[in-house]
């Protein structure tokens, strides 16, 4: 698999966003069937790429048009490798971000998944460490305060979810980064 610098390259490159949107969607093409890739370096790997991918505003689109919500919140939501799971969440935190997204953002709940993938942070089980737990923490911490820029999000956290009550507690988190990311 390339690099993502190289993706950076080739789409520094190209000049239309047309262009651009047909370089993101062959690299979409590339990083989706990795992410269910039976060799776990492989998946962790397609992930990265994926968060890298979705900090671009232009491929939020092209990435949805082509399922990347559905995949990165399955490899989030079901994976017990912490780096999937840090990954996937940013990646989707990043998708959260655009208004473009929110549409389908409540179409395959995705705001439930990731709460409840921050509720929890046991399944890391015995590999997971006070470290992997925090990295995890901030990641989902990112997806939710990415999720409550959407009226109807916000609505279902506040007022279903409870979401404000159990992101208080980490507001004294022993991790300084757990602590500013429940501030955002």
């Amino acid at each position: 698999m390339s690099s993502f610098g190289e993706l950076i390259a080739a789409l520094q490159s190209v000049r239309s966003v047309k262009d651009k949107r047909q370089a993101i969607r062959g690299w979409s093409k590339a990083i989706q069937p990795l992410l269910s890739s039976l060799d776990r370096e492989a998946q962790i790997y397609a992930a990265l790429a994926a968060a890298n991918l979705t900090s671009f505003d232009i491929s939020h689109d092209v990435l949805c048009e082509h399922g990347a919500i559905p995949e990165l919140l399955q490899v989030a939501h079901d994976s017990d490798e912490p780096d999937l799971v840090v990954y996937g969440l940013l990646a989707l935190g990043n998708l959260a971000g655009s208004p473009s997204t929110r549409s389908a953002m409540m179409n395959y709940k995705v705001l439930p998944a990731v709460y409840s993938i921050y509720t929890r942070l046991a399944k890391l089980g015995d590999a997971g460490t006070r470290k992997e737990e925090a990295r995890v923490k901030v990641a989902a911490l990112f997806a939710l305060s990415n999720l409550s820029g959407c009226a109807n999000h916000s609505e279902m956290m506040m007022n279903h979810l409870n979401v404000h009550e159990a992101v208080w507690k980490d507001l004294f988190d022993p991790s300084q980064r757990v602590m500013a990311q429940a501030l955002e």
